[in-house]
Formats: structure tokens, C-alpha cells, sequence
């Protein structure tokens, strides 16, 4: 088992928790909330602030990147559902297709719905 590095980057402290951390950490000095960078990134000596600085950064470009992969796929996945419900409803009525539409029309509600955005 291995431990992630948590850094507050506004002090530069750094500070090792067993990965499966499932308490918020808190630097000691601030007590604002710390970021999880993992257990690979090498964490730069406190008076290295360029070096900080830089993987401040790289945080802040990882996180984007994750949140608009994920925007992405959250877009994707719904599409999908727009166009499965789209060809089961094309094609004649029965029982159980009415019931895949149904079940297809709640999950992309509730999807639609996960990001403050109604159907």
C-alpha cells in the first residue's frame, strides 16, 4: 500500500496519507484544505517556489483536463440515449419496447437533471 502526497500549496507544506484516504486534509498552518497530487509526482523542497509554482500549475491543467474529459463523455452519454430512444421509437410499438423507451427517457432525465440542466 502506498501513500499519496497532499500539498497545500499556499504554504508549501506536503504531507503523506495511505491512499485510500477517506478524510478531507487540512494544512496544519492554514487549515485550508490540501490537494491529493498522488503517490508519483515528486513534491519540490519549500524553498523551491519556482518549482512550486509550476506544479501548482500542472495541477490546475491536470484538473482541467479531467473535467472537460468528463463534460465530454457526460455529452456523449447522452447522446446516446437521444439517439437509442430515437430508433427504438421508430420502429413499431410493443411491450417491452415501450418499457426500454421509458427506462431510456428516466436515465436521460436523471442525467439531464445531474447537471442542472433539465431534458
Amino acid at each position: 500500500m502506498s501513500n499519496d502526497s497532499w500539498l497545500c500549496f499556499d504554504c508549501r507544506e506536503a504531507y503523506r496519507r495511505p491512499r485510500p484516504y477517506d478524510k478531507e486534509v487540512n494544512c496544519a498552518k492554514c487549515n485550508k484544505p490540501c490537494h491529493n497530487i498522488g503517490y508519483q509526482i515528486p513534491v519540490p523542497p519549500k524553498r523551491n517556489i519556482k518549482a512550486w509554482i509550476k506544479l501548482r500549475e500542472s495541477e490546475r491543467q491536470r484538473l482541467w483536463r479531467g473535467r472537460e474529459e468528463s463534460a465530454k463523455e457526460q455529452v456523449r452519454l447522452k447522446h446516446d440515449l437521444e439517439q437509442g430512444i430515437s430508433r427504438l421509437e421508430a420502429l413499431s410499438a410493443n411491450k417491452g419496447r415501450a418499457a426500454g423507451i421509458k427506462k431510456m427517457k428516466k436515465q436521460l432525465k436523471k442525467r439531464s437533471m445531474t447537471y442542472g440542466r433539465p431534458a
